[in-house]
């Protein structure tokens, strides 16, 4: 929960390597989370949840007592209000559906770049705040539209990757999309697959349909066209 005293969003870091662990920590406490605790067990992330109830805590998905998947599903479960955010070098489509199965609302590479891995963390901090059901509920499959939408918000995308995933929907090749968004085409072939372990989806033409149903409510509309002046002629 927020702690009282300072008003900050509270986070638990779940991570076996202990300098990964404080690197995270430090990371999340720079950009205004309030780190209460770190475990390097699963079972040492449950006490410590079930004890400081976090707004957010990180899991790992490889642990030396138990399976990141086991540890996602007794965290759903056990604390309810806190969120899920998957850190894993292994982040697959078949770990992200599972994640996102047991109960994660975010899956992120550890190869990430530092910046998204901390805005999504912080963003997943205030998820339980999003629902009026005391219970947060455990989240559809990626191929439920508002699931889609889901993820989408809580992965809190930068906004290069909202107009990259808008193009993709719009049906747009890599290399117009890299003339549209004056970059190269092996970058944007480098943030398609980012953009698919983040948001679990399964193939390109998943991550465009995920983006066509989420258009309205997440993705940048495209540029507005210039009004067109008619000629008329006068008498």
């Amino acid at each position: 929960m927020t702690d009282q005293l300072s008003g900050c969003k509270t986070a638990v870091v779940t991570e076996d390597h202990p300098l990964v662990a404080d690197g995270l920590a430090s990371a999340l406490g720079r950009h205004g989370l309030l780190v209460v605790g770190t475990a390097l067990s699963g079972e040492e992330g449950i006490r410590v949840c079930r004890g400081l109830r976090p707004d957010v805590v990180t899991v790992d998905l490889r642990l030396p007592d138990m399976d990141g998947l086991e540890l996602i599903s007794r965290l759903s479960a056990e604390c309810r209000d806190t969120a899920v955010v998957v850190v894993t070098a292994d982040a697959s489509p078949a770990n992200v559906a599972g994640a996102t199965l047991a109960g994660a609302c975010a899956v992120l590479d550890k190869t990430e770049r530092p910046e998204v891995l901390v805005s999504t963390i912080c963003a997943a901090a205030a998820w339980p705040r999003l629902h009026s059901s005391p219970a947060r509920p455990l989240p559809a499959p990626a191929t439920d539209t508002s699931a889609a939408c889901q993820a989408i918000a809580v992965a809190h995308l930068t906004e290069r990757r909202r107009e990259l995933l808008r193009l993709l929907a719009a049906g747009l090749s890599n290399k117009e999309i890299a003339r549209e968004i004056g970059s190269t085409e092996g970058a944007v072939m480098n943030h398609v697959s980012r953009l698919m372990a983040q948001l679990g989806a399964r193939s390109r033409a998943h991550l465009a349909a995920l983006g066509a149903q989420c258009a309205p409510w997440f993705l940048p509309a495209p540029p507005a066209e210039p009004p067109t002046t008619s000629m008329s002629g006068g008498a």
